[in-house]
């Protein structure tokens, strides 16, 4: 669905904006990149969990516990279910789709498409530690290590033989140290998962500054 959404809305941008495909690519990525964090909350609501209160007195603890609209274990636990597989949907469909789009944004030989595209790979990379169900971990693990590999293999395809020898192995053991070191990873205390969550809201507001440049929109902008 998220896939299909993204195809549709670039394929209309296409047919609307002369762009070209690296141009749409950027952008496409960068409106998936930043729907990344908004998806959590649209599954909670999709999946018909309510927000808990917090009670901050005594008789807001006890109307907590007895209120009317208290869910019955086994209805909770189907629509946390619920809230889950809507979660690992969306969240898989927004990696996936960012991931595709960061080398083919790349492709150009320009400096933009390039940055917004390790940009996304290292945003990726960072959400994978954020996810307690290993569904959507996985997802973003090897949407950011395939996009990494791709975007290697793009700037070593522009250099010279010596270069390209050099990405090849670059592509093995960055892949290969980074699938171990993220799948190995100790739990992180509070703070280490803080300072990712504000390093991952960095990446995905530079992302779409970076996106516009790939597309040519500021230096359009310039000419006018």
């Amino acid at each position: 669905m998220v896939l299909a959404a993204l195809v549709a809305a670039t394929t209309a941008a296409g047919l609307r904006f002369p762009l070209g495909v690296p141009a749409l690519a950027a952008l496409a990525g960068a409106v998936a990149l930043c729907a990344g964090p908004v998806v959590p909350r649209v599954a909670v609501r999709l999946g018909g969990l309510s927000h808990p209160v917090v009670p901050t007195d005594a008789a807001g603890l006890v109307s907590a516990d007895t209120g009317p609209d208290l869910l019955s274990p086994e209805e909770l636990s189907d629509r946390a279910a619920r809230a889950r597989g809507h979660l690992a949907g969306l969240c898989g469909g927004c990696a996936v789709a960012a991931a595709v789009a960061a080398p083919v944004a790349a492709a150009p030989s320009g400096w933009a498409g390039r940055t917004f595209a390790a940009v996304v790979v290292a945003a990726l990379l960072l959400r994978s530690r954020g996810f307690a169900d290993p569904g959507p971990a996985a997802v973003h693990l090897a949407a950011g290590v395939m996009a990494g590999v791709a975007l290697v293999g793009v700037v070593a395809r522009a250099a010279d033989a010596a270069g390209q020898l050099l990405g090849a192995l670059a592509l093995l053991l960055g892949a290969a140290a980074g699938t171990a070191a993220l799948a190995r990873a100790p739990a992180a205390s509070p703070v280490a998962r803080r300072a990712v969550d504000l390093l991952d809201g960095v990446l995905t507001a530079a992302a779409v500054p970076l996106a516009l440049a790939a597309a040519g929109v500021f230096a359009l902008l310039r000419a006018m």
